[in-house]
């Protein structure tokens, strides 16, 4: 079927445009989706990377970075955000990077290319170093996705078929700067969680450079006793929740990695594709770990479920907490959030509310539910936090929020750019979701991540999370523990 659509499309060609694109259109969904990797049986044994997990953390603590999801808005703010933390020297510290969407780039490029400014000699060196590597990274973050993604997707069997747009923005990802890199060349510090949703299981997907635990607690299934702590039963009733656990690679009882050929670039496009217009990602995968029958999972944007990547870090501290697990002292988060957050008031006041000619709004569809969600979420946590504090566990989240900066100077690509009527927050919170972005709108997100770093860790906090085991400086030397 595929060689015959191929030659009515060639047929087309010559009669005109319109008949190329009612005909393209048609094969393209007359297709099956693809599938865009198929795991071999042999990566279904459970490997050597599976023992990471016993050594990738420190003992009693976890330090946690999330970048939310929000298209090169995101990847921007994240890689400029990082930067900033490196200043602080914390790059060194985080033992879990978790990413969604447009966040992922900005953690696909970490992982792919670790900094390794730590090995030279001179502090000057060290600052030009440092220089160097985000000037690259950041730029990397700026490029025009979208315009690569269409160029690929003027192929006659790509631009109405939304499984094959997702290998379009796979490929501009690849050419860009991840190059066909593979889960098998990260190395497995920071843990790398890139989440993704499952529409077969209804919940995370999480793609890691390291085993992860699936069903690590299922009261069904439990021979010890109940936990005598509140916190660890709190815990446990958390993990118990089928929907809360993160679907992996793994199975319960037989542990195994991503496989080491799975391109990052695809991880990255499955956190990032929002179906109708791009994805599913497809992956075919043997049902047990012996082999067994195939079967294929359908994944799609990670913000669907929850935005801001924190819910992984999250299930990470959880089963710290749970009964048998690692001792935990302290942990601390930090949530880079490019995440948008509609206005209530001004959508009310729109009388034409046409989603088709407003692209962002599609999103408003999932906004309602995780928004109910995250009440719940928060609800929760306030009383898991208040038992750890009785027991003397410390836990920490802080959020860097680019709609929360308060900037005043506007960066020279901006002159003439905002009207009069326009204040630099107007500009800043209009930036669109998308995979494209103008630079003055980059130099704003990146202004941004930097003051509200520096104001968060200011000589008082950095002090006091210095006393509480977490080393940061309160300059701006680039430094970076090692």
């Amino acid at each position: 079927m595929q060689h015959w659509c191929g030659s009515l499309l060639r047929a087309a060609v010559v009669a005109g445009p319109v008949t190329l694109a009612l005909l393209s259109s048609g094969c393209a969904f007359m297709m099956h989706d693809k599938i865009h990797h198929v795991v071999k049986p042999s990566e279904q044994q459970p490997a050597a990377r599976c023992r990471f997990e016993d050594r990738t953390e420190p003992a009693d603590r976890i330090l946690g970075i999330a970048l939310s999801g929000g298209g090169s808005r995101a990847a921007v703010f994240g890689a400029a955000a990082l930067e900033a933390l490196s200043e602080h020297g914390i790059l060194g510290q985080v033992s879990h990077l978790s990413s969604v969407s447009g966040g992922s780039l900005a953690a696909a490029y970490l992982l792919a290319y670790p900094p390794g400014c730590g090995e030279v000699t001179t502090r000057k060196a060290e600052r030009d170093c440092w220089h160097d590597y985000f000037s690259q990274f950041k730029q990397h973050m700026r490029a025009n996705y979208r315009a690569q993604m269409h160029r690929r997707n003027a192929r006659p069997t790509r631009f109405s078929s939304p499984t094959r747009r997702a290998t379009s923005l796979q490929e501009a990802f690849d050419k860009s700067f991840l190059h066909g890199k593979t889960f098998g060349e990260l190395g497995s510090r920071p843990v790398l969680l890139i989440n993704a949703t499952s529409y077969d299981e209804t919940r995370r997907f999480v793609f890691a450079n390291v085993c992860l635990a699936e069903g690590a607690v299922d009261r069904s299934d439990r021979s010890t006793p109940h936990a005598a702590k509140r916190y660890r039963s709190m815990a446990e009733e958390a993990l118990a929740q089928r929907a809360l656990q993160a679907y992996t690679f793994s199975r319960p009882g037989c542990p195994r990695p991503v496989p080491g050929d799975l391109p990052v670039s695809l991880a990255v496009v499955a956190s990032a594709a929002f179906p109708p217009l791009t994805g599913p990602v497809s992956i075919e995968v043997p049902s047990a770990c012996d082999g067994g029958e195939p079967e294929w999972w359908h994944l799609g944007d990670g913000g669907v479920i929850e935005n801001s990547g924190t819910d992984s870090l999250e299930e990470i501290l959880l089963l710290r907490l749970a009964a048998g697990g690692p001792p935990l002292d302290k942990a601390l988060i930090l949530s880079v959030d490019a995440g948008a957050r509609p206005d209530p008031e001004e959508l009310k006041r729109q009388k034409h509310f046409n989603m088709y000619r407003s692209p962002p709004k599609v999103s408003l569809v999932v906004d309602s539910p995780r928004v109910r969600g995250q009440a719940y979420h928060d609800i929760f946590w306030g009383e898991l936090l208040d038992e750890l504090t009785k027991e003397g566990i410390g836990y920490e989240r802080i959020t860097f929020r680019y709609s929360e900066a308060e900037l005043v100077n506007l960066p020279g690509s901006c002159e003439g750019k905002i009207s009069d009527d326009e204040t630099i927050r107007d500009r800043l919170l209009a930036i669109e979701t998308d995979f494209k972005i103008d630079e003055c709108d980059a130099d704003l997100l990146e202004i941004a991540a930097h003051q509200l770093v520096h104001e968060a860790f200011h000589d008082a906090a950095a002090r006091r999370l210095t006393g509480e085991g977490f080393p940061i400086h309160t300059g701006r030397a680039c430094a970076v523990a090692q």
